[in-house]
């Protein structure tokens, strides 16, 4: 009797201590009870993410945001974030869970507190909290610097990726995160950009319906035959999750395209446009290594307001200054009859002149699948010409095969034209390798055909005049004129990814004759004063 009574009052105990617990947690607004007793730390640019279960229920958690906070940072910068609804936490619709994440961009201690947010709730108003930031090795998120991208705490980079690579029978890395492909595809995707790639970008969908042959990649809940767009899925968003971080782990940077083309999203009511993107940014931007794109070819479906309404509402919910572009149909030689009619509309009625877009970060462009490098080099060079930001040539090839020549040379001449980066190509691994072995240092150098004579245009050359010239030769013997003193000449065999160049040769100033180590075939020569 005595025994069954002491066991009937330890539990009793326990309920009540897990009941003051629970209270306590929700006094200090923190998902955890060590957080009462001392801060967190994490690393700058790291996810910091703060758990608040809500005491009330909204009629849609996608529409109503329960949860805002605002943050303090160290050097007192003073601003308020999205918090987001997860259900349960663990990717169930059901349940009361808030989350706000944090991206640190500053070293020291910040706080926190929650603010009232779109509707009440009593239990999320009033917590506070802080956490320090500590340095880290992550070199953050992309700026754009000029016509160029560098990391927040780093030097400058060339982003390249191939989102159109077919060769082993995978799908675009656009569908990865389709609920109609499987993990093992998405291993072989990954691996195939990070291993046979040296990719540093990765170019996905958010929502697809039409694109790939209807490879839907969907965040919304299914609904009868469709899905309803009022409503997030999230089981599938903490997929997207660990997808995001894949990447990161995989050194990629994240290019998220909020919506695909062939799939009718330009005609959607902008107010469920608009759920997406609240939600995909209060959700996904605090992973430093994201970018974001409205939708692919643009002109295809949305009209240039939609387009504007679009990158204002998401650049007014953007807190860590993540960049936003939109994508748009050829400006030239189009590859189907549906792209020109495209673009003849483009012409006629609505076109981007991104440099002028307040809400334009950088620029995404295609010169077509049947382009060729001379019209790559030539788009690359009038983009530079006209705009003031940074210009990714996405689309110029499909690849076919482990090999193929023209999309090689269209990513060199893309890279000689001064774009800050492409979404296609071949033998990416060696132009990665190369930027790698010889820090050119591409942010200063300028196309300078020109330069070049003899090879016509099969040469495409860039320089910082006095110190560099890099060129690219399809094939042909070539003279270029040079000055500076102390020049010294490489030969690089674009075809390989083991970034081995020849030994130095000098180069004396003026107009040089080049022969090309093996005749008709490829080479790049870099001229510089620094190796």
């Amino acid at each position: 009797m005595n025994k069954n009574i002491s066991f009937s009052f330890r539990e009793v105990c326990t309920k009540t201590f897990l009941y003051l617990l629970a209270v306590v947690v929700c006094l200090t607004g923190t998902g955890t009870f060590h957080k009462v007793l001392a801060f967190d730390r994490v690393g700058k640019y790291q996810v910091y993410e703060i758990k608040l279960i809500a005491d009330a229920v909204v009629a849609n958690p996608f529409d109503t945001y329960l949860l805002k906070v605002e943050l303090v940072s160290p050097g007192g910068r003073r601003f308020v974030i999205d918090g987001f609804f997860d259900g349960d936490g663990a990717g169930g619709q059901d349940g009361r869970v808030w989350k706000a994440r944090i991206s640190p961009d500053e070293a020291g201690m910040w706080n926190w507190r929650t603010v009232p947010g779109d509707g009440a709730a009593s239990c999320l108003l009033g917590r506070h909290g802080r956490f320090e930031c500590i340095d880290s090795d992550d070199l953050g998120g992309l700026v754009g610097d000029g016509r160029y991208f560098r990391f927040q705490e780093g030097g400058y980079v060339f982003l390249q990726g191939n989102f159109l690579d077919f060769s082993t029978g995978l799908p675009s890395t656009h569908v990865y995160m389709s609920e109609k492909i499987t993990d093992r595809e998405r291993a072989g995707i990954l691996a195939r950009q990070r291993d046979f790639h040296k990719a540093n970008k990765i170019n996905v969908y958010f929502a697809n319906k039409g694109d790939y042959g209807g490879l839907a990649t969907s965040p919304w809940v299914k609904s009868g035959s469709g899905y309803d767009r009022s409503r997030m899925d999230l089981a599938r968003w903490t997929q997207f999750d660990q997808y995001l971080q894949d990447f990161k782990n995989a050194g990629m940077f994240a290019e998220m395209w909020f919506f695909a083309d062939d799939s009718g999203f330009g005609g959607i009511p902008q107010a469920d446009k608009n759920r997406l993107f609240r939600y995909a940014m209060a959700r996904t931007s605090a992973y430093s290594h994201t970018l974001y794109v409205i939708a692919l070819e643009w002109q295809e479906g949305w009209s240039l307001e939609s387009v504007r309404n679009s990158g204002n509402f998401i650049q007014q919910r953007n807190p860590w200054d993540r960049l936003l572009s939109v994508h748009s149909l050829p400006s030239s030689k189009p590859d189907s009859f549906r792209s020109f009619l495209a673009w003849i509309y483009a012409k006629l009625f609505s076109s981007i002149i991104y440099s002028e877009e307040p809400w334009a970060d950088f620029i995404a462009s295609q010169a077509g699948n049947s382009a060729t490098p001379q019209d790559v080099n030539a788009l690359a060079i009038q983009v530079g010409r006209l705009e003031q930001i940074p210009h990714l040539s996405e689309e110029f090839g499909v690849l076919r095969a482990n090999q193929d020549l023209r999309l090689m040379r269209n990513m060199w001449a893309n890279f000689l034209g001064g774009a800050a980066g492409g979404g296609t190509g071949s033998n990416i691994a060696a132009l990665m390798s190369f930027l790698d072995r010889t820090k050119v240092p591409f942010f200063r150098m300028k196309p300078f055909n020109d330069l070049c004579s003899e090879g016509g245009n099969h040469i495409f050359c860039a320089a910082e005049h006095g110190k560099h010239y890099l060129v690219y030769s399809m094939g042909y013997d070539f003279e270029i004129k040079v000055e500076g003193r102390g020049l010294s000449g490489y030969w690089y065999d674009p075809f390989k990814s083991d970034a081995i160049l020849s030994k130095p040769f000098e180069v004396s100033p003026g107009k040089q004759k080049f022969s090309l180590p093996e005749k008709n075939k490829d080479w790049v020569l870099w001229i510089t004063t620094t190796m």
